[in-house]
């Protein structure tokens, strides 16, 4: 049986664990590799038209990543920060504040500048990106990508409340049966969804279905089942550990690349299994690839900058009518572009919102303890 301090917190006394932050650049290197040469013209060039076609098919598990991580490291901090405890909605959702508006008030407050000096067009159905519904209501490429940002907030609205209301051991059963529930619903609804692959309405239709918080719920679910699993059922550390280990992984990989090809069979529940898997078995286990590939400096570099990051490459990577700005050869610098806006929002922005906030909950802590030390005299 774990001790309580392990069990409360696996990683151990610190809260940081470097393999999600490399998994958190893997992620958004995908994202930005797809969505870079989506608009990049590749005409005569056999072998990045090669590498156009297989991002296409990896872009989108940057962001399912991203939706293990999220699930696994809130339930967990979750969990630790409360000692297994009745956890503070108030604490949760200002620390959520700081961390997320900041940063994406910003980005739309430059879209908006950019609109208006008419350097770049908006669409009307924008204005979803703010209420966090552009995964219904979707709109411009510039927003496009808060569809992910709009799952991961219905996500902290609702996941936190279950919590308190059943409690850890029943939110971990609450979990298991929503993956349950979306891996019969999903298929169901892209079943009765009428039209062929060729058609390009039903493309666009599809894509909109699939980006519903009800179609890609289970993979967030998948990392906080886990995070819970560890805590009250210490077996799950052995099989963790096995599915992080060089074998592990490799297995894991060749499923996970199975799965997405274009089967008959939805094999997206499969697909948050796997990526969940992957993501938490790595970050327990020390192993050359979590250390030494996950761990390295530029990944670590990258993965703190991944939310400003994520924000901010839609603007870089858009489609241009200057023909240079398509070719391959401007590829490199949209990137490096994006990264150094993203460094500059993470730490003149982001970083010092995080900060705030963390004063903002000591300061109502502090007065919380005083209270209490005049209620007892």
């Amino acid at each position: 049986m774990a001790n309580h301090s392990t069990a409360t917190n696996p990683h151990g006394e610190g809260s940081y664990i470097p393999a999600l932050d490399g998994w958190r650049a893997v992620a958004i290197a995908l994202v930005m590799t797809f969505h870079g040469l989506f608009n990049t013209d590749v005409s005569g060039r056999p072998l990045l038209g090669a590498v156009q076609k297989l991002s296409a098919r990896t872009g989108s598990l940057g962001v399912l990543i991203f939706f293990a991580i999220s699930g696994y490291i809130i339930t967990s901090r979750l969990y630790a920060e409360s000692n297994g405890g009745r956890i503070s909605l108030r604490v949760f959702y200002t620390k959520r504040i700081f961390r997320i508006l900041p940063p994406m008030t910003l980005y739309l407050l430059v879209l908006v500048a950019l609109y208006l000096a008419h350097v770049i067009k908006l669409e009307h159905r924008d204005w979803f990106a703010p209420i966090f519904l552009t995964n219904y209501f979707p709109g411009s490429w510039y927003i496009r990508h808060f569809w992910s940002l709009s799952v991961e907030e219905h996500f902290y609205m609702v996941w936190p409340l279950c919590i308190v209301l059943a409690g850890w051991r029943r939110a971990l059963w609450v979990g298991v049966f929503i993956v349950g529930v979306v891996a019969v619903w999903r298929p169901w609804q892209l079943a009765h969804l009428v039209g062929s692959m060729n058609d390009p309405v039903y493309v666009e239709a599809r894509g909109v279905l699939l980006s519903h918080t009800e179609m890609r719920l289970d993979y967030i679910m998948m990392g906080c089942i886990i995070a819970l699993m560890l805590r009250f059922y210490p077996g799950t550390h052995r099989w963790l550990h096995a599915a992080g280990s060089g074998a592990g992984m490799v297995c894991l990989l060749v499923l996970l690349g199975a799965s997405t090809r274009n089967l008959t069979v939805d094999t997206r529940t499969l697909q948050a299994v796997i990526i969940a898997l992957m993501v938490c078995g790595s970050s327990l286990t020390k192993t050359w690839f979590s250390t030494r590939v996950l761990g390295n400096r530029y990944l670590l570099f990258l993965g703190k900058l991944s939310y400003s990051l994520y924000l901010w490459q839609e603007l870089f990577l858009s489609y241009s009518r200057v023909a240079w700005l398509r070719s391959p050869v401007a590829l490199p610098l949209k990137f490096a572009a994006a990264v150094g806006v993203a460094w500059l929002s993470y730490n003149f922005v982001e970083k010092p919102l995080i900060r705030v906030g963390r004063r903002v909950i000591q300061r109502w802590q502090q007065d919380e303890t005083a209270a209490v030390a005049v209620l007892s005299q």
